[in-house]
């Protein structure tokens, strides 16, 4: 035993709440005990694991180790080290050990030993067994229960000997849904509607109504957003602003389209590898673009591209199956079945899009307006017809070739011209006056450009070529610059200088022949921040110069720090021989020509080696005089025989193929069986009516891909060839181990495809048999509206989480979600319709003794306000709130802070004008690095990753925000002005109307009174100080409205104000 006793360890230790039972269930009673004090030294880390025990798997648990002992025997406690260790009295055996600085209690040890007694056995994790299906319990009180859902809450109340609350009152009632449904109170005409409806219906109808309205998805989005970590700016230090708020608007508008879960799911993770993606569908994949950004400069884009893939990896399984897999990035899972191979197969599917933690957020998709997506939806049709055209056209391809191919009975003439070699390239003499294609033989026509030199030009001559960037404390970066003699760079052969040196980035990193713009790879030049810094490179002595190519740095979005620039050519002794300026951002490269040559692009290349047309658009003038400069990449010793074609064939659409060509010059009668069959293809192909159409057509798609929208956004674009993904030991992304591909986690039982896509994950996560999507969904929509999930560990439905409370009813809420087709409105209408979520909310003493929390829902939910909804009622209330939807973020009134990140905007804005200063929360602009203060106050998380559920907090900070922020102020000024216009005349009318408004019910007698006196304390104290009262009245709201006083106006401000931080205004009750 004594081995056992000093290498048996156990870890954490929670504390268990109920007695132990007569029979123990292990996944009820035990599990929780195993995972949190055994499972981080003998779990299923295999790297951490002590003694070599395993206590999360039966077979390793019972085994007899070498000396002949047990962990567990079962049925026998007395030779069960385990149990001997957690009583032992010696401190050096004692488990957990003396430093963990834990005991278990007398009943967690009385739990193991019956435990064990029993035969310690084992269940599968509760969660990682496909849901059942149960039948509805029967209940006593059966009139209660209105739908399946109530007959699980009663089973569990009366078997416990409770009963349910009784219903709210109307006015309670429409209240709470309408702030669930749509996140705003009712307004006095509603309230005063559903009051006076008596039908049956009526809370049905009243439920349709909220879900019908937009103001449902701007709410709902709210809470897709904190899981999805939207935000308006890039993250960490720099903290750039970034345009994806065309993501958020698809959102809310999935939602009020009421789109099934499924849909939702797949179209975010993997809308661009559905068939024929449209652009919303590409819009969603921003799901996984709301990672961050490192933008600063000098860090590397590829440590933080791999940050995103982890952070992509973690979201989807927090998201959609309630579990940290982030755990298993440095090692195995301490807790649950993952490993870390695992994790990084699943970092696999994630790890082979485009995005590169670029300042340019590439890959990204327009964002179109309603008016857009209708003038595209014409074009898409056009399109449509064009392409139906074209494919019967070619059903008759062969009408007319008999016609057509009398055309080419004329003989061209063909041209042989002169050839002056130097290096790569070949000076082609005499030129024709007018010629309409070049033929080249000898090499691959795709390494050939053609450039024409005007007469007398003459290749300018210089020693030292500069570059500077022009500005008051700048820096100047540069990738390479290239000058080009004869055909070739010669820079490398010179020695560069430049103005200062900071970052490591030397001159000679300018002309070292690497053009790579990636400040990482050591391959970019850096002066320091100064005036004016240049770069400069002697070539050792004069040379012709055809051209120079400057590359930019490419990295961090930096290429816009070299807009304005100028490049100079100077010569032996230093004068300015050649000088251009730009004011234009370069992104890679741009090229600079100083003979006044001109590039004649071909619209038409061969394929071949063998003699071929190259043409070009139109017939080229040429001057008398004029020197074609032919140049051939890479040449080397080939020998090439150039060309010009100096008359045109009647009608020819384009160049013919050689052996096209040769079958035409034969007779019909003595073309053979395989010439036929080739000049019929090809005829085919080149149909003119053929043609024609498709150059309709091509129009047509052009013009469908120049529709430019209103923005951009970034969005997920797979690579046409994958990284390679390894194991990263201890997470680090620079130490790699083995090689993994693309799969899943095993334990969830669910097959896929060997190496699954996005798209096959999204299924696989959808597919029926997945334990957890299901089960997980079901329970964040409870959470939402009761308040507390029947899983309370919404984030995690592992070993770690916590049990479910109604565990049937949870199954049966899963099984129900899928029955309905994933339908979101449909299954949120089966839960606010329930009894249990109609109850009354007000607590009793029992209801406090028995279930403090509300955990079995013997009343109605009663929770407080998220950030958001506290700031959309105060302006809905007040009448302020615009309904204006999507679109651009606002920034309505904040502090200020009179601060900025080092490289990135202050924290400061421009509060937004008009309308926009007053829309719902989920339009605010959401900055991470300062998230809107208000909203953070109220617990808004920042968003750098992903929030399941927010913790609610009560802070004296909250109320200074609802009594001080000028949002608040604003709203209870608006909400004075509503009191005095539609209150009434008298003090009682007005606050009674105002309470009336806020609360949605009746206010007391009481209530109305003590704010009556409020009123006329505050008016005898306003009349005595005009200045205080202009200020309180109007400030910042505006001037007073005609027929209003001041001091009577600021009065009912406080009362307003009051009134909007009333307890019961930020509780859902």
């Amino acid at each position: 035993m004594k081995n056992w006793r000093i290498l048996l360890s156990f870890g954490l230790l929670t504390a268990m709440a109920s007695a132990a039972p007569k029979k123990i269930s292990f996944n009820r009673d035990v599990r929780a005990i195993l995972s949190e004090n055994c499972y981080t030294c003998h779990g299923p880390d295999a790297a951490a694991r002590k003694a070599k025990l395993r206590l999360d798997k039966r077979e390793a648990a019972v085994a007899e180790n070498k000396g002949g002992l047990f962990a567990i025997k079962p049925g026998d406690v007395e030779d069960s080290e385990l149990i001997y260790r957690i009583f032992a009295k010696d401190a050096d055996e004692l488990m957990p050990p003396k430093e963990s600085k834990l005991a278990l209690t007398a009943e967690q040890k009385a739990i193991l030993k019956q435990w064990v007694a029993e035969g310690a056995e084992y269940e599968p994790h509760w969660a990682y067994v496909k849901p059942k299906r149960e039948a509805v319990p029967a209940v006593k009180n059966s009139q209660w229960s209105r739908n399946d859902v109530d007959r699980f809450i009663l089973a569990q109340l009366e078997k416990r000997g409770w009963a349910p609350s009784k219903v709210a009152d109307k006015q309670a009632l429409i209240r709470r849904v309408s702030l669930d449904l749509t996140g705003l109170p009712p307004a006095r005409a509603e309230v005063a509607a559903f009051v006076a409806d008596t039908s049956p219906e009526a809370y049905e109808k009243l439920v349709d109504r909220l879900l019908a309205k937009p103001a449902y998805g701007e709410h709902w989005a709210r809470q897709w957003l904190d899981l999805a970590r939207y935000a308006d700016s890039t993250g960490y230090a720099d903290d750039q602003p970034r345009t994806i708020w065309g993501y958020r608007d698809w959102v809310i508008r999935a939602l009020n389209s009421n789109m099934p879960f499924d849909q939702f799911t797949r179209e975010q993770l993997a809308g661009d590898l559905l068939d024929k993606p449209t652009n919303d569908q590409l819009i969603a994949t921003a799901f996984h673009r709301n990672t961050q950004t490192n933008n600063e400069g000098g860090t590397s884009d590829e440590e933080f591209r791999n940050v995103a893939v982890v952070d992509r990896v973690n979201t989807t399984m927090q998201v959609w199956m309630g579990t940290t897999m982030a755990c298993a990035q440095c090692h195995d899972h301490k807790y649950d079945p993952l490993s870390q191979e695992e994790y990084f197969r699943m970092f696999a599917i994630f790890n082979n899009t485009e995005d590169s933690d670029k300042r340019d957020e590439a890959p990204f998709v327009s964002l179109f307006t309603d008016e857009q997506k209708k003038q595209r939806a014409a074009t898409e049709l056009k399109v449509t017809a064009l392409e139906k055209e074209l494919n019967q056209l070619k059903a008759t391809a062969l009408d007319g070739l008999e016609p057509w191919a009398k055309q080419f009975e004329q003989h061209v003439p063909v041209k042989r011209l002169q050839i002056q070699r130097e290096g790569n390239q070949l000076n082609v003499l005499p030129l024709p006056g007018k010629f309409d294609r070049l033929q080249v033989a000898g090499v691959d026509p795709a390494r050939v450009t053609l450039k024409l030199r005007p007469q007398g030009a003459k290749h300018l001559k210089g020693r030292f070529v500069r570059v500077t960037n022009v500005g008051k404390g700048v820096f100047l970066h540069l990738g390479e610059v290239q000058v080009f003699s004869k055909g070739a760079n010669i820079a490398p052969k010179g020695k560069a200088t430049q103005s200062s040196t900071d970052f490591g980035g030397p001159a000679k990193y300018g002309n070292d022949g690497n053009t790579s713009g990636d400040f990482a790879k050591e391959t970019v030049t850096h002066t320091a921040q100064e005036d004016n810094p240049w770069w400069e490179v002697d070539l050792g002595s004069e040379q012709p110069i055809e051209k120079l190519a400057l590359w930019n740095r490419t990295d961090s979005g930096l290429a816009e720090r070299l807009k304005v620039h100028r490049v100079e050519v100077l010569d032996a002794d230093r004068k300015v021989v050649w000088k251009q300026e730009s004011n234009k951002v370069f992104k890679v490269n741009v090229d600079y020509a100083l003979d006044g040559a001109r590039l004649l692009p071909f619209v038409s290349v061969p394929n071949t080696r063998d003699p071929g047309f190259l043409k070009f658009k139109g017939a080229v003038d040429v001057a008398e005089g004029d020197v074609a400069e032919v140049t051939i990449k890479d040449l080397k010793d080939e020998e090439v025989i150039i060309s010009i074609i100096v008359g045109a064939l009647p009608k020819l659409e384009q160049a013919l193929p050689k052996d096209v060509h040769g079958i035409l010059s034969t007779p019909v009668e003595k073309r053979s069986v395989a010439q036929v069959k080739r000049l019929k293809g090809y005829f085919a192909d080149n149909n003119p009516k053929i043609l024609a159409k498709a150059k309709e057509l091509e129009a047509a798609k052009k013009q469908l891909a120049v529709m430019k929208g209103t923005t951009t956004v970034p969005v997920m674009r797979e690579m046409a060839k994958g990284r390679e993904t390894h194991i990263q030991l201890r997470g680090n992304y620079q130490q790699k181990d083995k090689r993994v591909y693309e799969g899943v986690p095993e334990v969830f039982g669910v097959p896929t495809a060997e190496k699954p896509n996005r798209l096959q994950l999204a299924d696989w996560i959808l597919d029926e048999g997945n334990p957890l999507t299901a089960r997980v969904i079901a329970n964040r929509y409870w959470e939402s509206i009761f308040g507390t999930g029947i899983v309370r560990t919404s984030e995690e439905f592992g070993s770690q989480g916590e049990l479910p409370t109604h565990p049937a009813l949870l199954d049966w809420l899963a099984t129900e979600l899928v029955r309905v087709k994933w339908d979101p409105k449909t299954f949120l209408k089966l839960l606010v319709t329930s009894a249990a979520y109609r109850q009354d909310s007000r607590s009793t003493p029992e209801h406090l003794e028995n279930d403090p929390a509300n955990r079995f829902y013997a009343r109605g939910p009663r929770l407080r306000l998220t950030a958001e909804m506290i700031r959309d009622q105060a302006m809905f209330v007040s009448g302020l709130l615009s309904s204006k939807m999507y679109g651009v973020p606002v920034k309505p009134y904040q502090p200020s802070f009179g601060v900025s990140a080092a490289f990135g905007p202050g924290m400061d804005w421009k509060t937004s004008a008009g309308e926009d200063k007053y829309r719902r929360g989920i339009y605010t602009h959401w900055r991470r690095t300062n998230p809107y203060p208000s909203m953070a106050a109220f617990d808004a998380p920042n968003r750098n990753v992903c929030t399941v559920r927010r913790v609610p907090t009560n802070t004296p900070l909250q109320a200074l925000v609802t009594m001080n922020d000028p949002v608040y102020v604003e709203a209870s000024q608006a909400l004075a002005r509503r009191m005095m216009k539609e209150g009434g005349d008298t003090a009682a009318a007005r606050v009674t109307f105002g309470l009336r408004l806020c609360l949605s019910r009746e206010p007391k007698p009481a209530e109305v009174g003590r704010l009556e006196e409020l009123f006329n304390e505050l008016l005898a104290d306003y009349q005595q100080d005009p200045e205080a009262a202009k200020m309180m009245a109007t400030d910042p709201l505006g001037p007073l409205p005609e027929g209003m006083k001041a001091d009577e106006l600021a009065a009912w401000t406080i009362v307003g104000n009051v009134i909007l931080n009333l307890d019961e205004m930020f509780m859902k009750r």
